[in-house]
């Protein structure tokens, strides 16, 4: 253990039995000298003492005995083991009575650059998560706004259409002949399933799969044909047409897939870019939620990203 340095320590010495070296020995006058820094031994300042019976004895060094890095003190008695011990010391506490102790004045140098505050750091964390976060609160608007529009958007049939074909289907059913055969009743069954089928098909609305904020769903394992208006449709604003999109090669990339836009059609306000992915295409998406980026190439072989947001994808249920 490293000692203070120049500073009085009083330290314990115990004497073993010359004759039985695991013995401590009592009744001793040890002769005690003191070694500095490696110096010359020079008898110690005070005598050891024993601290009763017990064949350990105690020393006190003085502050002058202290003042080196190492401090080797060396024991010796008639009838005992020679004690030699090193003693390493720490330098002394520093004279603090000078310190400035407004130590703020010290820090405006020239090369001190003062750190941020916390209200200046949150505003910069705040500035950095807004769009994130706004795109966030478009995509659960859009979650929630959506099952509202598909009910507001239904009309269930009247019971009166509903049941139209109710009196041809038990005719049907009547018409079979006593004792007929299980194939001819199955046919009379499928026959009042494919009217009942029918019930509120005619409600059923495709929409597009890109929404308004740009956030795009889609369901994995789906195609999406132009020709079933599935199709992705991206809108980009130019009015100039100084893009020229009709003739660049336009791709969706996302974190699992690359797809090149079948088509990119001019309009008024700039072009309609659209994107036909097909069942494999969507189907090899495993991820639920990733970033997409909508890139053209120009034909001068500039590089653009037109737009960017977030893809959500729907697993597809498996038949069992």
């Amino acid at each position: 253990m490293a000692l203070t340095r120049a500073t009085e320590r009083t330290i314990a010495l115990p004497m073993y039995d010359e004759a039985a070296p695991d013995n401590l020995k009592s009744g001793l006058t040890p002769t005690v000298v003191v070694s500095q820094d490696g110096g010359a031994f020079a008898a110690a300042t005070n005598a050891a003492a024993e601290i009763g019976t017990t064949g350990v004895y105690a020393l006190t060094l003085t502050a002058g005995e202290m003042d080196a890095d190492l401090v080797t003190v060396k024991v010796t008695a008639s009838g005992a083991c020679d004690q030699v011990l090193a003693l390493v010391t720490d330098p002394a506490a520093p004279d603090l009575s000078n310190l400035d102790a407004a130590v703020s004045s010290r820090l405006a140098t020239a090369d001190y650059t003062e750190p941020p505050s916390a209200e200046a750091t949150a505003d910069e964390v705040r500035a950095e998560l807004a769009p994130e976060l706004a795109r966030l609160d478009a995509d659960v608007s859009d979650a929630v706004a959506a099952p509202a529009l598909a009910l507001t958007a239904y009309d269930p049939p009247t019971r009166a259409e509903a049941t139209a074909d109710k009196e041809a289907v038990l005719a049907a059913v009547a018409a079979l002949p006593d004792g007929a055969d299980v194939e001819s009743v199955l046919e009379a069954v499928a026959a009042v399933k494919a009217k009942t089928d029918q019930i509120g098909a005619a409600a059923v609305t495709v929409t597009s799969p890109v929404a308004s904020s740009g956030s795009v769903r889609l369901h994995a394992g789906d195609d999406y044909d132009a020709a079933h208006g599935r199709a992705l449709e991206f809108a980009v604003a130019d009015a100039t047409h100084a893009l020229g999109l009709d003739t660049a090669t336009v791709t969706f990339k996302a974190t699992q897939a690359t797809w090149e836009a079948t088509g990119s059609t001019e309009t008024d306000g700039g072009y309609l870019v659209t994107f036909e992915p097909t069942r494999a295409q969507t189907a090899s998406l495993t991820l639920l939620r990733q970033s997409y980026e909508l890139e053209a190439t120009l034909v001068d072989g500039d590089v653009v990203t037109l737009a960017t947001g977030t893809l959500a994808v729907e697993r597809d249920i498996p038949a069992v």
